[in-house]
């Protein structure tokens, strides 16, 4: 098989996951979410956060980090609308397609860090993340983040 061919197979792959993202997405539509105190500020203060200015050209990890920061934008402002502060934390129902984004930043950050949580996301001592699948209604229409690296 040549290179050629490979990526025209990987083209046609790509749209399968999101054949089956649509069909979690029906099924789940929002999942429950315990974060940690300081996580769900670094959520809420992502999306408080104002960007000004045109993008510049990025790298790969630049366009990565940008994407991944979004997306914590978007769970500071499903917190902001819905979530509410429980113990020492906060619980918010997350659309599913942000739940995914965050569980596949958790398996590359691990990856990259040999499971050690980045220092930004460290919680003090006794916080726990907890991830139940919790069917909570229809799933939110989703509006892109950025366009993907």
């Amino acid at each position: 098989m040549t290179g050629r061919e490979r990526y025209t197979r990987y083209r046609d792959d790509s749209g399968v996951p999101a054949a089956i993202g649509e069909q979690l997405s029906a099924r789940i539509g929002r999942v429950t979410v315990r974060l940690p105190r300081v996580v769900a500020e670094a959520a809420v203060k992502a999306w408080e956060r104002d960007e000004v200015g045109g993008r510049a050209t990025e790298t790969h990890e630049q366009c990565t980090q940008r994407d991944r920061a979004a997306e914590l934008a978007f769970v500071g402002l499903a917190i902001s609308e819905r979530g509410r502060r429980e113990g020492e934390g906060a619980v918010v129902d997350l659309d599913v397609a942000s739940a995914g984004a965050a569980s596949w930043a958790s398996q590359w950050s691990a990856v990259a860090t040999g499971g050690r949580p980045p220092p930004s996301a460290a919680a003090k001592p006794g916080d726990s993340a907890h991830l139940e699948a919790v069917p909570t209604g229809n799933p939110r229409s989703r509006i892109s983040a950025s366009s993907k690296c």
